[in-house]
C-alpha cells in the first residue's frame, strides 16, 4: 500500500513562479496537462505569500524577476522550517556555469535552461518529486522504528539501527541513479566529442606534415564544443555496468599515482607487490576512482605531505564483517596526512553534491562509490579529524588469475575490406571513418539503423560485401543498434558487427555478444584500439 502511494505522484501541487506571462502560461500548461495541480505566480514576493499560505510539494523558480530574483527568493524559502525542504528547480535563460552553481548555493536542487523542451520538464520534475516523496517515506519508516527501541532491550534496539543503515544505503543508491540517469544524455555526447579529439590527434601523430594542421584544428574545434557541453555537466554520470577486461590492478594504480601527483606537493609511498592478482574490470573506470581518490588526498594536504598507497590479496571468508560475497580480492589502501573527516560528515560523503570543499562539486566520491559497487567491491573509510583520513576499496579478482601480460607499445593494426559506419554524429563518423581509411579499409557511413540496413543490403547484391559493421546504439529519433543489429542477422546471420556507444552502463556494452555483437569498442577510443578490435572481429576473436 505505501508503495502505491508513492507511485502516485501527480497528485501533488507545483508552485510555479515566473514573471514572463508566456513562460508561465507555457510551464502551467504542460504540468497540468500530465496531471500535476499547479499554483502559478508573477513575482518572487508574491511566491513567498503563496508558500507561507500554503506549502507545495516542489516550486519552479524563475532565476531573473524584477522584484525580488530567484536567488533571494531560495534563500528566503531556505531559511524558514516550514519550506526549507521544498525542492526548487531553477529555470533561467543563463547557461553560464557560474550562474548555476550559484542557484545550488543558494539552496536549488536542478536547473531547467531556457528555451525548455516538455520532455525535460517533465522528467526533471518527476525525478525530484520521487526523490523527495522516497526521502520522506525512508525518513517516516526510521521514526517508525525509532519509536519501538527501548532501554531495556538492547538486542531491539541493534535491529533497528542495522534496518536504518540499509534504508540509508538504499537511499543513498537510489539518489546516485536518479541524478546519474540525468547525467547519460550529457555524457554521451561528451563521449562523442572525445572520441573526435583524440581520434584526430591518433591521426595526426601518423600524418604526413601537410595533413597535421588539418587533423588538429578539427581537434580544436571539437575541444571549444566539448568546454560548452562541461558548462552542463553539473552532476556525475554514473559508471554503470563496466566494460570488463582482466587488468593488471598494480599497473594502473601506478600510472594515476604518476600523473595524479605530478606538479603536487605531495609526495607518494606505495607497497604493490608483484603478485597482485589481476582483476576483471573497467579499466576507465578503476582509473578514474584511483584519481578521485587521490586527488582527494592532495586537496585535504594543501601544504604537502604523504600518500601511502598499500596493496594486497586477500581472502574474505564467511565469518568476513564485511558486505561482500565469500571469495578473492585484492585490497587497495590510500592513506594521506591531511586534515580528516569530521565525523558528522561520514553519512554524507558519498551523497552527489555534498562537499566541505570551497570550490568543490561533491561528485567525486559519489561517482566513486557507483564504480565500486558496480563492479561487485566495497569500500570503507577511516579517519579521525585532524589526523587524516583512509579509504580502503576491496575489488573481486578474476576469475582466472594467469599472469596478466603488460601493455606494450601497441601500433594500429592494418587491414583491408569494406566496412559500415553507423553513427547519429558526424564528427564520429568522419574521424572513424578517416582512422579506418589510414588503416586500408573502405569506408561507408549511415546516420541511423535504417539507412546502415538499406546500405548493408545494397552492398550484397551488388556483390561487394562490407567485412564488418560498426554501429552506436543510440540514435535520437532513428533506429538505433540494438534494433538494427537483429535485423541484420535476419538478413545475414554471419554479420560481423561491433558495438560502439557513450553509454557505458548500457546492458549491451558489458554483454554484447548476447545481442548479436562480435565484439565492442567504447567511446572515446584511439586509433589503435579501433584497428585492434576490427581486426581481432575480423579473425573471429572479437573483445
Amino acid at each position: 500500500m505505501e508503495e502505491n502511494k508513492i507511485r502516485e505522484s501527480h497528485q501533488q501541487e507545483i508552485l510555479v513562479v515566473d514573471d514572463t506571462p508566456a513562460s508561465l502560461q507555457l510551464l502551467t500548461r504542460i504540468l497540468t496537462d500530465n496531471g500535476y495541480r499547479v499554483r502559478p505566480a508573477s513575482g518572487g514576493r508574491l511566491a513567498l505569500r503563496s508558500v507561507a499560505a500554503k506549502t507545495p510539494d516542489l516550486i519552479l523558480l524563475d532565476v531573473k524577476m524584477p522584484d525580488m530574483d530567484g536567488y533571494e527568493v531560495c534563500r528566503h524559502l531556505k531559511s524558514d522550517e516550514r519550506s526549507r525542504d521544498i525542492p526548487v528547480l531553477f529555470i533561467s535563460a543563463l547557461g553560464e556555469t557560474a550562474a548555476k552553481v550559484k542557484g545550488f548555493d543558494a539552496g536549488g536542487v536542478d536547473y531547467i535552461a531556457k528555451p525548455f523542451e516538455t520532455e525535460e520538464v517533465l522528467a526533471r520534475v518527476g525525478i525530484q518529486l520521487r526523490l523527495r516523496e522516497l526521502t520522506e517515506h525512508l525518513e517516516q519508516k526510521v521514526r517508525e522504528r525509532t519509536e519501538e527501541l527501548t532501554d531495556t532491550n538492547l538486542k531491539l534496539r541493534q535491529e533497528i539501527t542495522e534496518r536504518k543503515k540499509a534504508e540509508a544505503e538504499l537511499l543513498k543508491a537510489q539518489k546516485l541513479e536518479l541524478v546519474g540517469i540525468l547525467a547519460g544524455g550529457i555524457a554521451h555526447g561528451f563521449n562523442n566529442l572525445l572520441t573526435a579529439i583524440l581520434g584526430n590527434i591518433s591521426l595526426a601523430k601518423m600524418s604526413p606534415p601537410d595533413r597535421i594542421h588539418e587533423c588538429l584544428a578539427a581537434a580544436e574545434k571539437a575541444s571549444l564544443r566539448a568546454k560548452d557541453l562541461t558548462q552542463q555537466l553539473l552532476t556525475f554520470s554514473r559508471g554503470g555496468a563496466p566494460v570488463r577486461k582482466t587488468i593488471a590492478a598494480g599497473e594502473v594504480i601506478r600510472i594515476c599515482a604518476t600523473l595524479a601527483l605530478s606538479g603536487s606537493k605531495a609526495t607518494c609511498e606505495s607497497v604493490i607487490p608483484d603478485d597482485l592478482w589481476p582483476i576483471d574490470a573497467d579499466e576507465g573506470q578503476i582509473s578514474q576512482v584511483i584519481n578521485n581518490l587521490l586527488l582527494n588526498a592532495i586537496q585535504a594536504m594543501s601544504d604537502g605531505g604523504r600518500i601511502m598507497i598499500q596493496c594486497e590479496n586477500v581472502a574474505i571468508g564467511k565469518e568476513s564483517i564485511l558486505p561482500l560475497k565469500e571469495g578473492d580480492y585484492i585490497k587497495i589502501s590510500i592513506k594521506d596526512e591531511g586534515t580528516g573527516i569530521p565525523e558528522e560528515n561520514f553519512e554524507k560523503i558519498y551523497d552527489p553534491f555534498f562537499t566541505s570543499k570551497e570550490h568543490g562539486r561533491g561528485l567525486g566520491l559519489a561517482s566513486t562509490y557507483s564504480i565500486i559497487k558496480n563492479h561487485k567491491g566495497h569500500i570503507t573509510v577511516d579517519s579521525i579529524f585532524g589526523s587524516g583520513a583512509t579509504f580502503t576499496i576491496y575489488l573481486p579478482v578474476a576469475e582466472s588469475k594467469a599472469e596478466v601480460p603488460k601493455a606494450a607499445d601497441v601500433r594500429p593494426s592494418p587491414g583491408a575490406g569494406r566496412i559500415l559506419i553507423m553513427d547519429d554524429e558526424e564528427i564520429v563518423r568522419q574521424i572513424a571513418g578517416a582512422m579506418l581509411t589510414h588503416l586500408g579499409y573502405e569506408i561507408e557511413c549511415a546516420n541511423d539503423g535504417t539507412k546502415a540496413i538499406e546500405a548493408y543490403v545494397n552492398a550484397l547484391k551488388l556483390g561487394r560485401p562490407f567485412v564488418a559493421v560498426i554501429m552506436d546504439l543510440t540514435i535520437p529519433g532513428g533506429m538505433g543498434g540494438k534494433e538494427a543489429m537483429q535485423k541484420l542477422i535476419e538478413i545475414d546471420p554471419n554479420v560481423k558487427a561491433i558495438v560502439s556507444s557513450g553509454y557505458s552502463y548500457d546492458p549491451i556494452m558489458s554483454n554484447f555478444r548476447d545481442y548479436g555483437f562480435a565484439g565492442v569498442v567504447p567511446k572515446p577510443y584511439r586509433m589503435d584500439e579501433l584497428g585492434e578490435q576490427v581486426r581481432r572481429v575480423l579473425q573471429g576473436g572479437g573483445e
